[in-house]
């Protein structure tokens, strides 16, 4: 009997060669072979249609090249080398370059899209690179090229669709470039057939042959400063150079790189400076410099991450920070000519530089990295690079979109997902674009072009790299095949643990190959030799794994039956105790010959050990050749627990077998009455909101359930960020439940950590190992969509001062933040205040504090901020200092009030103080005084008010510290008097001679004055009161004549004794009596003038008083 194999087909390539595979595509027009000309004009045959990898090489380089493509030819990945010459000879194109793109075209064509990886064996002036189109970038030591690889990776079109020579541009209704790589690149920059050889020796030695060590689970992780830690707008030396923390320290990609990194890998960091906020730089802090940098080389590592500057524009090396802090220094870290000093042997990591002009491979002096790969010894496996400036894109704080992101995002498909360099490399280019537009940023800018095209892969793009100390292997395979076609059962295990993924290949001298194995480590291989005798090589490779290499031969094929023993299953993966379910079993004939009927029996447990059988045999009433049947049987209410199914055929041993061995197969079943069910995830103490503040711990609860009949036994929940099918990564470590009694459940919790922004999901998985054996795995994952932002931020508000009886406005602008919203739509409400003696008010941004009157003293308030998803609190004290109050006025009189000369007016303030303290009353008016109880007791006079008919003044109350005012407006009227008129007791004519007298009278109010006069002798002048006429003699005598003056309201009188003379009686006695009368009147007249001007100087001497007292 055989050993029992099993029976699903996996992916089988199989071609059928009439010689070796081929590798090489001579110089000249070809080894004659017949082949068809593509769209692109070159011929390829058959064996290039199977082609996986491409190795484009000089001529002279072939026989190197040859030894790799072997070996990848051998590990399932085939391969063929191609020399330039003839490429240029058989395809067309304005230059080598625009050859070489036309045939990897029609190659990429030709295998059906199969062709997955380039690798270009020749620095740049055996295989030009293309120098792409990326725009002005307005950027010193660089042009409008950059040299890239990428050229050969998109084969959509050839990147000049207008024809100018100007690859890759962007213009606005013209798109060159292709990003989108159809296959995967890399270079091996050799200059000669040594260095050649050399790289191909590293790269076999690194792969078939590594030096086992400590090295192989090892990251370094270097990071530099951008600018002086420590300046900031008003620390500087040069302004030019600030610190911004957001852009400035490459420490940050470091720590964003950081969760990709496996966990059973240790790290080395070294770093210029390892704090994101500026100013704490200290040199005796930073680790970063030659001698480090180097001794981290020299170490051996598996995996190299470097963040830092680079020499600009030599691309000769990398610098480290070397000043103060503040000065802008630096100092060589890692230089081209420090690469023969290495020390690290085969223990040769990949590397990822994201420092500017370091990859440079185009430089004919070789002064750049590229000495990395090809010295043989020491320095890297392979690197990625620029070969020109590149942009950082850290401008906006939360947002990357420059090369550090392209290095995160590389580290996380090599890592994360386990790809090979080239297909991480190639993967994030592809991502770049859309993770451009997704942060509002257009890709056709300069920028992003250059940063899509200048980075390079130097090395082995397919190289598989060491992340852990490989594990052995065990091969199970038959010791040999036989010449007919049919299924190839080999299975990979390490111990007892199946190896999933494995590839194995199998190459003869006329057929080859290769499958991958399942997750039970079976790999199926569906061959066809066709010549017996020969000799065929078995490779078995895996990802961590050293690889497996047997030879075995061919013989003779026979003709049997096979039980396809991987075929053994239940119609469910694990059945449920006491249902019943059905088996099946696949039993195939790959002999030459029918087989005749024969009957399959199944049974639980095996045979020779008192197996039970299950169900009746199945009869089979024949199976042609090469042909399978598949046979079921029920299998009534199974047991819980394993159970190993058995299959045998042809049980009577009735049709005659070469290999009758591979009759029987058999597989475990579990049977399982235990079933663990996710039944709720959620945010602990939350109440339901899923808004989770960044960089704050959070609480994540996640219920299980025992949902079956049996209690489920502490089983694993691991938390992920993102769906774990999709690359997620683990959150925490993980948690184990309780035992759970059936119908019971358990609770565990992770701490989680928000550290980016926006809307993810949180899957929590049961046995995400697959430890628990239940009936029922499809209830084993549940996940919780959450939103991470960052909270508003009030900055500490300082004790508000205040005074007693005023209002406060705080504008509350200058206290908030808010890293994901504009503080304008940021909501503030008051949270609470400890004294009800206050209104508070919030208007928009700003809160206004209006304590009740004359209050004062302590309170304490808090403020909540709420942006729509969280919200924050702030507490702050108020003092309202007291203040003394001025006295208060009662009196309520408007202005003006209306006064009568000689009109008495009393007066009353009623005046109180708030705080009660004795009240003095003063005022600030010339025509009274009030009186201390606040009395004003004034009659106007006619000479106090004659002047001004309006009288404003205040009274001024004051408790001695604080006054108040009351402000008050008279408005006086005189009363009208009658004039005053003046006259002698006599006047005194003489008949004949004419007679003029000024009567003397005036008006208080100087209203205009009429005079009259009851005289027969004469009439008064009305306006000015003058008596002028001639005596006659008839007048002779004495006459009592009144006058009259009036101003038009008062008349006034005055009589005088009228004298008239007669002229004869003065002639005669002239001497004796007229000139007596004439002296005599002359006399009077003299008097009145005196009298006159005494009473005008007494007056206006009166009027000068008053207006000294009014002053």
């Amino acid at each position: 009997m055989k050993a029992p194999a099993k029976v699903t087909i996996v992916l089988v390539v199989l071609m059928m060669l009439s010689s070796a595979a081929p590798l090489l595509a001579a110089g000249g027009t070809g080894d004659g072979s017949a082949g068809e000309s593509r769209e692109n004009g070159g011929p390829l045959d058959a064996g290039d249609a199977m082609v996986e990898y491409a190795i484009l090489t000089s001529f002279s380089f072939v026989s190197q090249f040859e030894r790799l493509a072997q070996w990848k030819t051998e590990k399932g990945m085939y391969a063929k080398v191609y020399a330039t010459d003839w490429v240029t000879n058989n395809y067309p194109g304005p230059d080598s370059r625009a050859q070489y793109h036309n045939f990897l075209r029609d190659l990429y064509n030709h295998t059906g899209g199969n062709l997955k990886y380039l690798l270009i064996g020749g620095d740049n002036e055996i295989v030009r690179s293309r120098e792409i189109w990326t725009g002005d970038k307005g950027w010193e030591f660089s042009g409008p090229y950059a040299f890239s690889d990428h050229y050969y990776a998109g084969l959509d079109h050839d990147w000049d669709a207008n024809g100018n020579g100007k690859y890759g541009e962007v213009l606005d209704l013209l798109w060159e470039p292709d990003w989108d790589a159809e296959i995967s690149v890399g270079r091996a920059p050799v200059s000669n057939v040594q260095e050649a050889s050399d790289v191909v020796d590293k790269f076999l030695a690194y792969e078939k042959d590594p030096e086992i060590g400590d090295w192989m689970r090892q990251a370094v992780m270097v990071s530099s400063v951008m600018n002086p830690p420590n300046t900031n707008a008003t620390i500087w030396d040069d302004p030019s150079h600030i610190y911004n923390w957001w852009e400035d320290n490459a420490w940050e990609s470091i720590q964003r790189t950081l969760p990709y990194i496996p966990p059973h890998m240790d790290r080395h960091i070294i770093y210029d400076y390892n704090q994101i906020e500026g100013g704490n730089y200290t040199v005796a802090n930073d680790t970063m410099n030659q001698t480090s940098y180097n001794a981290a080389m020299s170490m051996g590592s598996s995996i190299f991450v470097s963040v830092t500057h680079g020499y600009i524009p030599s691309g000769n090396g990398l610098p480290h920070y070397a000043g103060n802090g503040i000065g802008y220094n630096w100092s060589r870290a890692f230089y081209y000519d420090d690469i023969p000093n290495l020390k690290n042997g085969n223990q040769t990591p990949f590397v990822y530089f994201s420092s500017c002009f370091v990859g440079n491979f185009t430089e004919i002096d070789d002064t750049n990295y590229e000495r990395l790969l090809t010295q043989r010894y020491g320095g890297a496996i392979g690197f990625i690079a620029p070969s020109e400036l590149t942009y950082r894109g850290e401008e906006i704080p939360g947002e990357s979109d420059g090369n550090w992101w392209m290095s995160e995002n590389f580290w996380k498909y090599l890592l994360v997902n386990r790809s090979r360099p080239g297909d991480a490399f190639y993967q994030m280019i592809r991502d770049y674009e859309p993770h451009i537009r997704s942060v509002n940023g257009t890709p056709s800018h300069p920028f992003f072009q250059q940063n899509h095209a200048a980075y390079n892969l130097i090395g082995d793009p397919e190289i598989p790299i060491w992340l852990d100390i490989p594990k052995q292997m065990t091969v199970v395979m038959p010791d040999e095949i036989f010449d007919l076609e049919y299924d190839v059962e080999v299975r990979v295990m390490e111990g007892a643990i199946p190896v999933e993924g494995a590839r194995v290949c199998f190459k003869g001298e006329d057929f080859y190959a290769y499958a991958d194995t399942d997750g039970d480590g079976w790999a199926v291989l569906h061959i066809s030799p066709g010549l017996a005798g020969q000799s065929v090589t078995v490779t078995v490779t895996a990802d961590q794994y050293l690889h497996d290499q047997q030879i075995i031969g061919v013989a003779p094929a026979p003709a049997e039956l096979e039980v396809v023993a991987r075929t053994i299953r239940a119609a469910t993966d694990i059945p449920q105790a006491g249902v019943a379910t059905t088996l099946s079993a696949e039993i195939r004939n790959i002999g030459h010959s029918d087989a005749l009927s024969f009957s399959v029996q199944f049974y639980d447990g095996g045979p020779a050990q008192g197996g039970t059988p299950i169900g009746d045999p199945v009869d089979v009433p024949g199976l042609p050749a090469d042909k399978a049947a598949t046979l079921q049987t029920d299998w009534d209410s199974p047991t819980a627990g394993w159970h190993n199914i058995f299959v045998l055929a042809d049980s009577e041993f009735e049709i005659e077998e070469v290999l009758e061995d591979n009759n029987w197969g058999s597989a475990l079943v579990y049977v399982s009455a235990m079933n663990a069910k996710a039944a709720s995830i959620g945010v602990a103490g939350a109440g339901g909101d899923t808004a989770l503040p960044f960089g704050d711990e959070a609480e994540i609860a996640v219920t299980v359930e025992a949902t079956g009949t049996e209690a489920v036994p502490p089983t694993t929940v691991r938390l992920y960020l993102g769906d774990p099918a999709a690359g997620g990564l683990p959150v925490g470590s993980d948690r184990t439940t309780s035992t759970i009694p059936a119908g019971g459940d358990s609770v565990v919790t992770f701490m989680y950590t928000p550290a980016q922004v926006g809307n993810f999901r949180l899957f929590a998985v049961i046995d995400p190992d697959g430890q628990l054996k239940e009936f029922d795995t499809t209830d084993n994952q549940i996940d919780l969509a959450i939103f991470v932002g960052h909270p508003p931020i009030w900055s500490p508000i300082m004790e508000v001062q205040m005074v007693e009886d005023n209002t406060k406005r705080l504008e509350l602008n200058r206290y908030l933040t808010d890293y994901d919203n504009d503080i304008v739509d940021i909501e503030v409400t008051v949270y609470s205040v400890s004294t009800n003696r206050v209104t508070l008010t919030v208007e928009g941004l700003v809160l206004v504090i209006d304590p009740d009157k004359n209050w004062f003293g302590d309170f304490e308030v808090e403020l909540q901020a709420d942006d729509g998803n969280f919200r924050s609190l702030v507490g702050f004290s108020v003092h309202v200092e007291a203040r003394n109050d001025a006295p208060i006025f009662n009196n309520t009189e408007e202005p003006p009030i209306h006064l009568l000369e000689g009109e008495g007016w009393y007066y009353v303030f009623d005046v109180y103080d708030p705080d009660g303290d004795e009240v003095f009353l003063t005022d600030n008016s010339e025509l009274f005084d009030v009186t201390i109880d606040g009395i004003i007791d004034f009659t106007p006079s006619y000479f106090a008010i004659r002047y001004s008919p309006i009288h404003v003044f205040r009274v001024i109350a004051t408790d001695g510290i604080a006054q108040s005012y009351f402000p008050m407006t008279l408005e006086f009227e005189l009363v009208n008097t009658a004039p005053e008129m003046r006259l002698p007791e006599q006047l005194f004519a003489v008949e004949g001679q004419a007679f003029a007298f000024q009567v003397q009278a005036w008006d208080r109010e100087d209203d205009p004055l009429t005079f009259t006069d009851d005289s027969d002798m004469f009439d008064i002048i009305p306006t000015t009161g003058q008596i002028m006429f001639t005596p006659t003699n008839n007048m002779v005598g004495k006459h009592n004549v009144t006058i009259t003056v009036s101003d038009g309201e008062f008349e006034v009188n005055g009589s005088v004794e009228f004298y008239i003379y007669e002229a004869a009686v003065e002639q005669r006695d002239l001497v004796n009596t007229g000139w007596a009368v004439l002296a005599g009147q002359t006399a009077l007249l003299i008097i009145g003038a005196i009298f006159l001007t005494v009473l005008i100087i007494r007056k206006r001497k009166k009027r000068a008083d008053s207006e000294d007292v009014e002053d």
